[in-house]
Formats: C-alpha cells, structure tokens, sequence
C-alpha cells in the first residue's frame, strides 16, 4: 500500500488591529518564587516583589545546585511555585467590547489564572498556549491579574524545562463577533486552489454577516479574491468556506520558502469592518512512500535533520524571536532542513521562522502518555488533559507549511494511541501522523528511534506498507575541541542489544592526554568528555547514518539525537553533578560548532568549504607522534601540508570511512594548512597552527546596534588567542564583563557541560577551550540611552608550560551611541593583596616565575568598575595524564549515583569497586532505583553487591525489582565485621 498526501499549508496570525484589539502584556509583571495563596486577590500588596518581563525562566535564572529540584534529569536547575501579578487599567469603552480573552502562548507549569480573585481557569501542560474568557470578571480601572505556575514536583521532565511564564501574554477583545482562536484552516488541494475554511463566533445567537477572501504573494499583490459571502449565526456560531483558484503559485520547499497571505476580512450588514485576520501559508505537496521515502513537490527528497528540546539553549527557556532565528539558521548553514520538537511543541513563534527560513518541522506534542520522568505530564495530567491539548496542538499548528509531520509520543506504548491518531486525523485530514517508537504499529508512518542505528536493521530492513523515517539516529557524542583515538562506545563492543557496527581505532594506542579533571577525581566512570573525531557512541557514527540516508530510497529521514547540546540528562549517560549537559548536539550550549558541524556541512550542503581536525597546539606531545588529521570538504580532493611542504592530496569518497580525507601526520610545531579542490580547481582553503601563550581576546560581534526595545539581543563572541592570531585551544582564562546602560547580560555561556556558575547576568565566566560567548539583552526604551560592554582578562597558560607570560587585557565595546572616551588604568598585584592605584600598574605582559593569584582592579575614569583574579601554576587548569592512559575504566552504574530513598551515603575507601563509598539504608530499611533509558527492547544485565554485616542475632536481605515485579529475595549473611571490603555476590 501507498500512502500519498498532497497538501500545503498555513501560517501564523498578524491580526490587523480594527474592531479586534490585541494588546501585549508582556512588560512590567511582579513575580515571587514561593507559594503565597492570598496573591491572587486584589488589595495584596506586592510592592516588595521583584519585577520582570515577559518572557521569563526563573529556573534559569536563579542557577545550579547539586541539590536543586529538577535533580540530574533537568542539569541541576530549580523548580518550586512562582506567583505572577500584573496591574491593567481599563476604560468603559474597553470593556463595552462583547469578548474578552487572556492569552498565554506557553507557561510551564500547572497554570492557575485568577482575575480581580475571580478564578479564570488552568492548564497543566507547559508546553501548549491556553486562553480564558475573561469579560465578566473585568472592572472598570484598575484589574489585576494573577498567575500561579506550579513546579513543586520534579523532575517533571527527562531533561530540562524552564519554570513560569515563558510566552507572551496578551489581552484580546473583540466587538460583536470574531474568528475563532485558531480556527481558520487554510489547505491547497492542488497546485492552483486554496481551500479556507473558517469559524466565527458571534456575540448574537443569529445574526447576518459578510466575508470576503483575499490571497497576496509575497510582494503584497492580490492573485486572488473571492465575491463577498453572506452568511448568518446559529447558536452564536457559524462555519463558512472558501475555493480559489490561484495561477502559477510558487512551491513552498527549504530551497524555496514561498509563502502567500490570505486575508478574510469580516463585516456587519452595513459594510463596517469587524475584524480581519491574515495568516500566511504555502503551497507544498507530500507524498509517503514505502519504497521512495518522501515525495516533496513530486520528487524525492532527503530529511536531514536533527532533534531540538524547546529552551533557548544558552539561556534556559528564555528566547525571542531574534534568538530562536539565530539557532535556525545556524542549522540552516549546517545542511539541516527538518527539525523535531523533541519531545513537546515549542513556541509560536519557532514556526513562524521555520516557515521563512524554510525548515521543514516534525511536529511533536508528547514524550510518554504515562509516567517517564517521576512527575512528569505523562503522571500528572496526560489522562484527563491529552485530548483536548492535542486538538489545540493540531489547531495552533496546521497553517504552518513548515510542518510536515506530526508525531504523538516518544518511546511509550499505551491503547490510546489509536485514538490520538484519529483526533490527528480530524483536526487536519492533511497530514500523517507517527511517532518516535511509540505504538508503531498504529502510526501513519513508521518513525522508529535509536533502533534504527542497529547494525541488523540498516542492513536487513525491507520496506512494507508504510514509509519509514528515523526519528532520533544517529547518537553520537562529542565535546567541542576534545580529542581521542580510540573508539568508544556507550555500552562497549560488541554489545548483542545494542547491535553496533565495528568502528575501529584511529591509532593502535590514545595519544592525547588531556582533560577536564583526573580519574581519581571523578564521582563515577561516566563522567569523561567524548571525541570530536566521530568515533564516541551508541551504536554508529554519524557517518554511517549519512551514508545511509543517501543511499537507501526508503530511509526518507535522519534526525540526529541533538543539533545543539542541552541541559539535563546528565545523571544516566554523563555521570550527574558537575555535568550539567547533554553532549549530543553538533552545536555546544553556547551555539560553537563542533568539528561534527563541518561534516555535515561537507555531506549536506553545496557551498565551497574546507574544515580541520585537530588543532595543532600539543604542549605535551613528543614530536615525531603520528596525529590521523581529518579533512571535511564539499570538494573532491584535498591537499594537505606541513609548514609549507606538500603532504599529498587524497579524494574524497563515498562510504562512510572515506568522507573525511584522512592523513596521518608525524607531529611537529608550525602549521598545518588544507586546499580543497573541485574537478581540478582550487575551491578552499584552512588552517591550524601551534599556538603560544594566550595573550589577547577577539571579539565578534553579531547586532552591533543594540535596539531599545526591551528584547533585541547582541550576541558577543570572544576567542583568547595569542599574539599572532591564533587560537589557543586550551584557552580557559576568566573573561569578566561589566555594562553601561539599557541592558543585561540574558546569559553568559562558553559551552563547557561541566560549568556550574550561573548564566543569568553573570559578571564573568571562564573560556572553554579557548572560546566564550555573551548574550547582551536591551532592557529600556530610550535610543538615546548608549549602551557600552566592558571586558577585561588576566591572560596566559594557566599551567605556565607554554610560557610563564601573563597579560592583563582590557576591551570596550560600544553595542548604542558613540564609543565613549574613557580614562581606563589597570593596577594588579602577585602576593594575594587586594589591588587599589597603590599597587603595581599595568603597563605591559609580566613573568611570574613560580604558582601565584594575580589580582588586577580596572579603573575606568577614576572608578575601578571591574576585579578580576586569575591563579597560574602546576596544579591549575586541565588535567595532563600520560599519553595512552584511560580515561575511566567502564564498570556500570554504582549506587552512589542512583535514586536513594532512606538511605545515607558515606565515603570510604575500598577495594574492587570504582565508587565514593557505601549505601546504607536508614532505620534498616531503604531501597536503591536505576532508571535505564528506554531506547530499545530487553537485554540481561548483571548486578554486582559488595556488602558487610555484623550481627548476631538478624540478617538482612534485599527484594530485587525489575518494573516493579519481584524478581528475587535475597539473603545477606553475617561478615562478621563491618568494613569498606566486605562480599561481593553477582546476579545475572
């Protein structure tokens, strides 16, 4: 069987302001972190809360703790009750309006809305836009608005979510009548006619009104308008229809983002305008085949794309418009042209976004229809709240042309599935639906996750009577400028359950040795950094998925497991505290791209470039080692050489292990530089080359005009480089920042998963591996107001190997106005002393001869205005082992790391046991809970138990679960002694 669509679709409101008014309330709100039940009356005072804008994330901004509530799951960030209040006047003429709604586009979550004390309504799910007729509790002047947004229970997520009021507010009204909220469904049966269909609502059981349809091109001209339809209410509703016949339309497609307006306009009898709507869409036509994947405008074509959470990344669930277009387009230039919303919808306006820049969206609403996380959606609501979030869900989205796809769950079974592919089906009978291993067997399409990366499934799959699509493959990890040789799989090789393919060692021992902390240092073996060279995963590198995306007609999709890395799940792959990130993506949490970046780009885009890997800074290399130098480039051939002597050229194949142009290059300082050609000709080239001592800071600056507007962002990159220009890989010297004016630091970020400072208006934050990024948000509305970021650095190798010079750097960076003059003197001591104008003055790059503190104080015309410190010395910075050295020998969960009810934690020595000490249960009684992801089927596990007892005259035992079904009880003998040695018993 075939299954064929033909459609296009959509897009979002641009309400035009006539008889239905859309007023934001985003600005000026009080908000309190704590549960405060008489918030929502009026005469409360909350003079003494803290104001803030909309959006907002106060998990975010309060930052990390090991103990925090979202636990490992959700990278150690907080939970607990948040109130909102915000005061708005009304006028009697506003309140004549028949209509009065509130709009929420996302608060996560347990929504609880109250208005003047009235009860408005709730919604608990975080992820889906909710409104509330709020007319009849309206007073003339003053009204307040109160808001109760309920974490108290967490983790209520597998990864991070924000906590508050993360989407815009608005107060919408409406005189007589109005289109209903996300009901107006916009479809294109063929490649000339545009199908409207739309629902009024009237304030009058029946009355008689006028519409008229109008479809713009993207130039603002009419291609084509209806006559104007008369039409009457019946139980103050009314459903009406358009068809029009458009010549020539353009496609829409991710080469092409094509997009048309419809405009209907609303009117009385008499001809006065109501209300009119305009919503973008496009004309696309999808077609599912089990033998040729996925059909677009009539040909097949390729998902490329990658798995996105829906957070900002770099600052929590705090984003704009400006931001969420930024890390499109950052996928955009990588040769992604599809995104899933893993695992629930993002906000309104991602799809706007990916409608323009073309990037197609798989639409995802739901991670599990039961329990996953332990107080997630799935445990709180799902069952008495799916259905009528999915229809809204439906609703919200089916304009956008973007999405193509919608999927329903992730990795869950349940009966109701076929029951949520039927609401799918009537509130958009345009698109199909699936899953990502979710009841695939009732799905439209056959989405399946991380099984398809299996070994057996690539090579054996036969299509049947649904097309397939890789919902999350492949997963790779991989640390931004963090190198190994060795192959290193999540569950070792070979692995029956997990079926991985063979991926062989780049050199017969590792020749790196650094890393972020040492073995011995580490809470449990997981906690390593993984390899940018491709060769860190679960089952297969992300080159075996691009070799087969593009070579098997059947495999439609790819969705790599992340395009940015995120926050939480840090705790089952990553080892918990201090991992704070998941190291998945091909973009860090600061928006760098990784090595993995470029080889994406080389497969999947046509633009001339060349990338190398690794760098060439090896400070504790012995000359003459022999480094495999990869090359990824959309040429055919590359040239590859060493301080100027030609190495050879090498082409580029096809198969996974030839896409990157591979040389092996005995090491020595200097430069490395590769030429990609094409057919012969030269079409780019790169470069790496031994860094020295970090010794100045470059900055990029994207929006160097900072709007006063309260929400545009200037995004400030900083690279520590040395005095020629060159990265220095290792760079991770504190960079601190002050600013002047309308503005605040949204977020400092460098990438690093392990660092625990908070983001939110931080005054500094170290580099990681020689890179740092600030995110600069306007906060006024005066464009007169300048806007001025300062930086300042104590520079040099923290180890004080590549020399023992250290500079004191000092940047100014005018983001508004004109670049100010500033008197700027910089004072600094070595002995510990607090530095003031009676200390040692900067003048020029200093030695220090043995381990010191340098402390520097900037004066900026008169005021010293920023402190930094910096320590130097053999014990600072990296960790360098001995080359060949393991990282962390693999020994499986310990129960230090797992869920611990009742039970304490004490640190002892021990032999035999990689670990920080014993589990001992409280009041005799206790129990310990390992959560295994749920990405495949069953597989054996083995179950070590070292224990000591003493006791004369009882034993101990333990009852072994596995689902919650006794599996074993098991008898503990007495040791005769209590001690960190004890027995050691295994259970298969």
């Amino acid at each position: 069987m075939r299954n064929t669509i033909l459609l296009t679709i959509l897009f979002l409101f641009e309400i035009f302001n006539i008889s239905a008014k859309e007023n934001c309330l985003s600005k000026n709100w009080k908000f309190f972190l704590g549960d405060i039940p008489e918030a929502k009356y009026v005469d409360y005072d909350d003079s003494e809360w803290e104001n803030i804008n909309i959006p907002h994330d106060w998990a975010f901004e309060k930052g990390y703790s090991a103990n925090a509530q979202q636990k490992d799951k959700g990278g150690y960030l907080g939970g607990g009750i948040g109130w909102y209040r915000k005061e708005i006047f009304l006028t009697e003429k506003e309140l004549a309006n028949d209509f009065v709604f509130i709009d929420f586009e996302a608060s996560y979550m347990n929504n609880q809305v109250w208005i003047n004390g009235n009860f408005a309504g709730e919604r608990p799910y975080g992820y889906i836009p909710f409104s509330f007729d709020i007319k009849k509790h309206l007073v003339k002047g003053r009204n307040i608005i109160s808001v109760r947004v309920d974490n108290s229970m967490e983790p209520s997520a597998r990864w991070y979510h924000g906590c508050g009021i993360y989407g815009n507010v608005s107060l919408r009204s409406h005189k007589n009548a109005f289109f209903e909220k996300d009901g107006i469904f916009i479809t294109t049966p063929s490649k000339d006619k545009v199908c409207v269909n739309a629902k009024v609502i009237s304030a009058e059981k029946s009355a008689n009104y006028l519409a008229k349809l109008e479809i713009f091109d993207k130039a603002g001209k009419c291609k084509a308008q209806s006559e104007t339809l008369e039409f009457s209410t019946n139980n103050n509703n009314a459903e009406i229809n358009f068809n029009l016949k458009i010549k020539k339309a353009e496609l829409w497609s991710p080469e092409n983002p094509n997009l048309y307006t419809s405009r209907i306009t609303l009117t009385d009898r008499n001809n006065n305008i109501i209300e009119t709507k305009s919503i973008d869409f496009g004309f696309r036509y999808i077609e599912w085949s089990p033998n040729k994947g996925f059909i677009l405008n009539g040909k097949q074509y390729k998902l490329r794309g990658v798995c996105e959470h829906m957070e900002g990344g770099p600052t929590g669930a705090i984003t704009t418009e400006q931001l969420i277009r930024w890390k499109v387009k950052l996928l955009k230039d990588m040769g992604c042209n599809a995104i899933r919303t893993a695992h629930n919808p993002h906000l309104p306006i991602f799809y706007k976004v990916c409608d323009e820049l073309g990037m197609f969206v798989m639409d995802e609403i739901f991670d599990g229809w039961h329990k996953k996380a332990d107080f997630d959606y799935g445990f709180q609501a799902f069952d008495n709240w799916y259905e009528r979030d999915l229809r809204d869900f439906i609703r919200r989205d089916r304009n956008h042309p973007s999405v193509f796809l919608y999927s329903i769950g992730n990795e869950t079974k349940g009966d109701v599935a076929k029951r949520m592919v039927k609401i799918c089906h009537e509130e958009d009978h345009t698109r199909l639906v699936t899953s990502g291993d979710s009841n695939s067997e009732d799905m439209d399409v056959y989405g399946v996750n991380g099984w398809s990366e299996k070994k057996t499934f690539l090579e054996t799959y036969k299509p049947g009577n649904r097309a397939f699509i890789g919902t999350e493959n492949p997963h790779t990890w991989q640390v931004r400028g963090y190198y190994r040789t060795q192959t290193w799989y999540r569950d070792k090789y070979p692995n029956k359950k997990q079926d991985p393919m063979f991926i062989p060692n780049l050199t017969d021992k590792e020749i790196f040795s650094y890393d972020w902390t040492s073995p011995d240092r580490r809470k449990s073996a997981k906690q390593i950094f993984n390899s940018s060279y491709d060769n860190a995963t679960v089952r297969v590198t992300a080159r075996h998925i691009i070799e087969s995306l593009r070579d098997k007609d059947w495999f439609s999709g790819s969705f790599r497991w992340t395009g940015f890395d995120y926050l939480g799940e840090a705790g089952y792959v990553h080892g918990g505290w201090p991992f704070r990130a998941f190291q998945s993506g091909a973009l860090d949490l600061a928006g760098f791209p990784k090595d993995l970046y470029f080889l994406y780009q080389s497969e999947w885009t046509t633009k001339d470039m060349v990338h190398i890997l690794p760098h060439w800074t090896h400070p504790k290399m012995k000359e003459g080692t022999e480094i495999p130098v990869w090359v990824y480039t959309t040429g055919d051939e590359v040239e590859l050489l060493l301080n100027g002597n030609s190495l050879g050229k090498i082409k580029k194949g096809k198969k996974w292990n030839e896409m990157q142009c591979e040389f092996r290059v005995p090491w020595t300082p200097g430069k490395i530089e590769a030429i990609a050609y094409r057919k012969g000709k030269e079409i780019a080239r790169t470069s790496q080359a031994t860094a020295g001592t970090p010794a100045k800071i470059d900055i990029d600056i994207e929006n160097k005009n900072l709007k006063a507007d309260c929400q545009d962002i200037s995004i400030i990159s900083i690279s520590q480089k040395d005095n020629n220009g060159i990265l220095y890989p290792y760079g991770e010297n504190r960079i601190h920042a002050n600013i002047k004016g309308d503005a605040r630091i949204l977020s400092f970020e460098s990438g690093n998963p392990v660092d625990t400072e908070t983001n939110f208006i931080a005054k500094s934050k170290r580099c990681f591996f020689g890179l740092n990024r600030i995110f600069i948000q306007s906060t006024g509305y005066n464009e007169n107001s300048p806007v001025t970021l300062y930086l300042g650095c104590i520079s040099g190798d923290k180890k004080l190997w590549a020399s023992d010079k250290v500079s004191i750097l000092y940047e100014s960076i005018s983001l508004r106005g004109k670049s100010p003059q500033d008197n700027v003197e910089i004072y600094y001591t070595t002995d510990g002393r607090k530095p003031d104008k009676n200390c040692k003055k900067y003048n020029a790059p200093f030695s220090l001869k043995e381990a010191a503190t340098v402390k520097a104080v900037i004066y900026i015309n008169g005021k010293d205005e920023i402190y930094m410190q910096e320590s130097f010395g053999p014990n600072e910075g990296l960790y360098w082992g001995k080359p060949g050295e393991p990282a962390c020998e693999f020994n499986g969960e310990q129960a230090e790391t797992a869920s611990l009810t009742n039970c304490v934690k004490t640190k002892k020595d021990g032999e035999g046991y990689f670990g920080d000490g014993f589990v001992i249960p409280k009041a005799g009684k206790g129990s310990i809970t390992w959560y295994q992801e749920n990405d495949g089927g069953k597989f054996n596990a083995k179950i070590s138990i070292r224990y000591s007892q003493k006791s004369s005259s009882t034993y101990s035992y333990m009852e072994l679960y596995n689902n919650d079904k006794l599996l074993e009880r098991i008898k503990f003998t007495d040791t005769g002694s209590v001690g960190p040695t004890g027995v050691k018993c295994q259970f298969l």
